[in-house]
């Protein structure tokens, strides 16, 4: 399977919708004059999406995905920004495949304060999104746990959503990863995370070992030391997509 085509169809996904139930105001404070409104849910590659994938355990059972997130603010970006975890199905064919997020936006709905969302799609409907209207600051622990009857989303202790497993994931096989999202060009990536883990009760190993690493138009992750991964870049969508690159250790 070709990888470049794998990941386009499935790390092409968009972490927000506007939501006017959130009854946020845009505000131009502290913001560029030329501010893009959020666009409606889409599916194509528009988005720029740096990312880093793992699938270490055998996630058709226990497991627990999770890492500190932080989203340091971008004073010069024109639109949103979001970093986040998310498992998804592990296919390249159309329909577009069931997949779980749940990280951290800015966007001109909370007035780029940073909040904390999560996105919800089955397998050929539409993509779903739920801001949570919270400000934060600082880093927050996130979660993907399932088991064999269900997967909930988590935010520091806290369970945003649970579901059903098999509304979601029934035979396919499953990945996870993290990614950092920019929507205008010429945007700077953000996102810091760090103690990723990735646990089940098969498999005590953590950190988990890092399957594979998507440069996208200019954003790629880079390992700081100390397990800190930072994204970083400005989004060029002339460049290449999801050129696959060799992650560092990032222990």
């Amino acid at each position: 399977m070709n990888a470049g085509y794998l990941i386009r169809r499935i790390l092409s996904l968009v972490c927000f919708a506007a939501i006017s139930s959130l009854a946020l105001v845009p505000s131009l404070a502290c913001r560029p004059k030329k501010v893009y409104q959020s666009p409606a849910i889409r599916h194509e590659s528009l988005n720029g999406i740096a990312a880093v994938t793992y699938h270490r355990v055998d996630l058709r059972k226990t497991f627990v995905f999770s890492a500190n997130l932080n989203l340091p603010e971008r004073i010069k970006n024109h639109s949103w920004y979001c970093v986040w975890l998310m498992v998804a199905e592990l296919k390249g064919t159309d329909p577009h495949p069931s997949i779980l997020q749940v990280g951290l936006i800015r966007w001109d709905q909370s007035k780029f304060q940073m909040q904390p969302f999560i996105t919800t799609e089955q397998a050929g409907k539409e993509l779903m999104f739920k801001g949570v209207a919270e400000n934060l600051t600082g880093y927050h622990r996130f979660a993907i746990a399932g088991d064999s009857s269900t997967i909930e989303l988590r935010m520091d202790s806290k369970i945003l959503m649970s579901a059903p497993r098999a509304e979601f994931f029934k035979d396919t096989p499953i990945y996870v990863d993290m990614a950092a999202e920019v929507f205008a060009a010429g945007d700077t990536v953000s996102g810091l995370v760090n103690d990723v883990r990735l646990v089940s009760v098969e498999d005590k190993e953590t950190p988990p070992i890092s399957h594979a690493a998507f440069e996208d138009r200019g954003l790629k992750f880079l390992c700081r030391g100390r397990g800190q991964w930072e994204a970083t870049g400005r989004f060029d969508p002339t460049l290449p997509r999801f050129v696959q690159y060799v992650p560092p250790p990032c222990p």
